[in-house]
């Protein structure tokens, strides 16, 4: 994926889990060991650690790299982000961020979120760019209504995002055999309402964690 930079934007690409970035033109790298010093707990609870800042040479109005995941069974999605709420993100699957994106975390102790691990949120929100890895391909789905034939059930594994406003609830996997033979969560995610980001296949990384 080709991303351009104008003279005075900045991209921050992950490096700890491989090299994203191969090809860059016209760009100058710098090495910053957390997204924001003056944010350290944040940085750490969204991995954003160790990172690659890129920004246009001297003298130049625009450069571009190009993002190419390291493993051969991930995608990448480009999330154009505006002045929203926010998005509740996995942070292992953000790959880079451009600098108008802010991060804050939110703790949330609903019933849904204490059976599922999720009470600490990492939201992104801002205007600029997210992008996000994902297995197989990913996909947005918004759901615009919540009666019974607008509710998609997927597994906890492929669900890697959603709005801050979104509607989802926990619901009990209607197989038992898959989760005896730990292939599968003993509970999958309802969605309801609002945007959600989902991948086809959890990385083959992923699936070996």
């Amino acid at each position: 994926m080709q991303v351009h930079l104008a003279e005075g934007e900045k991209i921050f690409v992950r490096t700890r889990e491989g090299d994203w970035c191969k090809v860059r033109h016209g760009l100058r790298a710098r090495s910053r060991i957390l997204w924001k010093w003056s944010a350290p707990l944040v940085s750490m609870a969204s991995n954003l650690a160790v990172l690659n800042v890129y920004t246009p040479e001297k003298g130049r109005r625009e450069g571009y790299l190009e993002l190419t995941s390291p493993n051969e069974d991930e995608y990448i999605l480009h999330l154009e982000m505006n002045d929203l709420n926010g998005i509740v993100l996995r942070p292992k699957y953000v790959v880079a961020l451009s600098s108008g994106i802010s991060v804050r975390t939110h703790w949330s102790f609903n019933v849904h979120n204490l059976f599922s691990g999720r009470i600490r949120q990492i939201i992104y929100y801002g205007k600029g760019s997210v992008f996000i890895r994902g297995g197989n391909g990913l996909d947005l789905r918004m759901l615009e209504n919540s009666g019974s034939d607008a509710v998609f059930k997927v597994e906890d594994g492929a669900l890697i995002g959603y709005a801050v406003s979104a509607h989802y609830s926990l619901c009990r996997t209607e197989t038992f055999l898959p989760y005896l033979l730990h292939r599968t969560s003993l509970t999958d995610y309802r969605l309801q309402h609002g945007l959600f980001i989902t991948q086809n296949q959890e990385p083959k990384a992923d699936r070996k964690k």
